[in-house]
C-alpha cells in the first residue's frame, strides 16, 4: 500500500512537450502539483539536457516561475 501512495499517488510527474522553440519564446504551463521539490528540464530533440532548474513547492507558495536558457 505505502509503495503504490509514494511511487504512484503522491508523485507528480508531467511531460510537456511544447515543441520547437526559440530564443525569447515565452510558454506557461499550469500543472497542479503536490508539495516539494521539482526538476524542471529543457530537453533538445534527441533527449539531451539544455538546461534545467529547481523549484521548491510549499503550502505559501501558489506558484512558481521558471527560466531556462534554449
Amino acid at each position: 500500500m505505502w509503495e503504490r501512495l509514494f511511487h504512484t499517488d503522491w508523485r507528480s510527474n508531467v511531460d510537456v512537450n511544447i515543441g520547437p522553440v526559440t530564443s525569447g519564446t515565452v510558454q506557461s504551463i499550469s500543472e497542479r502539483v503536490y508539495y516539494g521539490d521539482y526538476k524542471i528540464s529543457a530537453l533538445n530533440e534527441a533527449g539531451g539536457v539544455i538546461d534545467e532548474a529547481t523549484v521548491t513547492m510549499t503550502k505559501s507558495s501558489g506558484s512558481a516561475s521558471v527560466s531556462l536558457s534554449v
